[in-house]
């Protein structure tokens, strides 16, 4: 998402019970398209992650890798940016979920 103006996506945001549902949205075709993008690589390295691939992270990634074991990701492309549904089954990574999404003040 680097490039991308900070005002051309909105996000909004919703507790559900194992996890957080995340809409971003843009007016520009040029950003939806790079939001779609952005969505399926982290998808692609979740999953690498999942089955221990070597993959290179930064310092937070690193220190959260336990946490991504129990992760799912799952998109769906609108016609003006993504819905995301970030889940968990462990209550821990549920709780940190929605800790960022509360602390961003995020709503749908």
């Amino acid at each position: 998402m680097a490039g991308v103006p900070v005002d051309a996506v909105t996000f909004e945001a919703e507790e559900i019970p194992d996890g957080v549902l995340l809409r971003a949205t843009s007016l520009d075709p040029q950003v939806q398209t790079t939001l779609w993008n952005a969505c399926t690589q982290r998808q692609h390295l979740l999953e690498m992650l999942q089955r221990r691939e070597a993959v290179p992270l930064c310092a937070p990634c690193q220190a959260n890798l336990d946490a991504f074991a129990s992760l799912r990701i799952d998109a769906l492309r609108l016609p003006d940016g993504v819905l995301l549904l970030y889940t968990s089954t462990d209550p821990e990574v549920v709780h940190r979920l929605q800790s960022m999404v509360s602390a961003a003040k995020l709503t749908l």
